[in-house]
C-alpha cells in the first residue's frame, strides 16, 4: 500500500503551491495555515515514497537503506519545519509578529536548526536516489531519476510560485515506480495464494 504515497506526495505538493499562490502576501490567514498543512502533509508522503520504491527495487544494500533514511530525516525535519511555522502563525495577528513567534520558537526547541537549511531536502534526495537504483534494476525507465531530481530543483532555482508545476512534473517521475510495484503487489498476492492451497488441501 505505500505505492500510494508515490503519488499522495506530489498531489500534496501541488496543492500547497496552488494554495499558496492565492495569497501573494503570505499573510496571516486561512490560506496560509491550509498550505502549511499541505506542506506538512507532503513530507510523511514523501518517506513513504522512499519505502515504497526500496520494496520494489529489494535492494538490501547499505546503500539501498541508506537513501530511505536520508529521505526520512528530510521528511522528519520537513514536518519539523511545518510545525514551528504552524505554531508561530496561530494566533499571531500579523506577518511581523509571526515572524517574531517563529524565532522564538527556533530558540526554545532544541535542534530546530536540523528543520531549516538543505536538512528538508534530504527527503527528495533520497527518493532520487532510489530511483537511480530502481532504473539499474530495469524496474523503471532511466529518464525517471533525471526528471525527478529536475522537478524538485526547479523550484528551488528559480521561484517557489513554480511548486505546481514541479509537483506535476514529478507525476511522469513516479507513475512508472507506481505501476511496477502494483504489479509486483498482484504477483505477490497470487504467489501467495498458490502456496495456500496445498496447506489447505492438507488439513481436509
Amino acid at each position: 500500500m505505500t505505492r500510494y504515497a508515490l503519488l499522495t506526495a506530489p498531489v500534496l505538493l501541488f496543492c500547497y503551491g496552488v494554495v499558496r499562490l492565492t495569497d501573494p502576501t503570505r499573510s496571516v490567514s486561512a490560506v496560509w495555515t491550509v498550505s502549511h498543512v499541505f506542506y506538512l502533509a507532503a513530507f510523511p508522503a514523501l518517506a513513504l515514497s522512499a519505502v515504497a520504491l526500496h520494496r520494489l527495487v529489494g535492494d538490501r544494500s547499505v546503500l539501498g537503506r541508506g537513501l530511505v533514511a536520508l529521505s526520512v530525516v528530510g521528511a522528519l525535519s520537513g514536518v519539523g519545519q511545518a510545525l514551528v511555522d504552524l505554531l508561530a502563525g496561530w494566533g499571531a495577528p500579523d506577518k511581523a509578529a509571526r515572524a517574531l513567534a517563529a524565532n522564538h520558537l527556533r530558540d526554545v526547541i532544541p535542534g530546530s536548526s536540523f528543520f531549516y537549511g538543505f536538512w528538508p531536502a534530504l527527503a527528495q534526495v533520497g527518493i532520487v536516489g532510489l530511483l537511480v537504483l530502481a532504473a539499474r534494476a530495469g524496474r523503471v525507465p532511466w529518464w525517471c531519476a533525471p526528471l525527478a531530481l529536475a522537478a524538485f530543483l526547479l523550484p528551488t532555482l528559480t521561484s517557489l510560485d513554480l511548486i505546481p508545476v514541479a509537483a506535476v512534473a514529478v507525476v511522469p517521475a513516479v507513475l512508472p515506480a507506481f505501476r511496477a510495484a502494483g504489479s509486483t503487489d498482484e504477483f505477490g498476492a497470487r504467489r501467495r495464494s498458490i502456496l495456500r492451497r496445498p496447506a489447505e488441501g492438507s488439513r481436509r
